[in-house]
């Protein structure tokens, strides 16, 4: 006998969600990682993921409203997914951080490279006696 499950997202959202399920971790260590922002069990793209399914107001509403007049049906995997992210607290703002943590290092990289090269060729030139001499003898001129 199949077990019946409480489905209440419309079947294109129910898809995208557990599409994307499939590259997060279990759902009971799902609110454990986002929490922990714990990159070893999501990645940048795993993050990106879970910013495009945040759910709506709307939506947790919904869930809450059916879970409360059908209480013997387990939730549907997409239900249960919203319901978890809709329990993390400032879901969006943790979300947005992770994302910024998880690229600056990428972003330091680019800026602190140049920068370390431009003074590597500012110290060489400094000690340079060749450079220093002909700098004087044109600036003498």
């Amino acid at each position: 006998k199949a077990v019946k499950a409480l489905l209440v997202l419309d079947n294109k959202r129910t898809n995208a969600i557990c599409i994307a399920m499939k590259k997060l971790p279990p759902l009971r260590h799902l609110s454990g990682a986002i929490t922990d922002m714990d990159d070893r069990q999501i990645d940048r793209e795993g993050i990106d993921k879970l910013q495009q399914l945040l759910p709506t107001s709307e939506e947790l509403n919904l869930i809450a409203e059916h879970q409360d007049l059908n209480r013997d049906l387990p939730l549907g995997d997409a239900e249960q997914f919203l319901k978890i992210l809709g329990s993390i607290p400032n879901l969006d703002a943790r979300l947005k951080l992770w994302a910024f943590k998880t690229d600056f290092k990428t972003m330091e990289e680019e800026i602190c490279e140049p920068l370390k090269d431009l003074k590597l060729g500012m110290e060489l030139l400094q000690e340079n006696k060749t450079f220093l001499a002909i700098l004087s003898v044109t600036l003498a001129i």
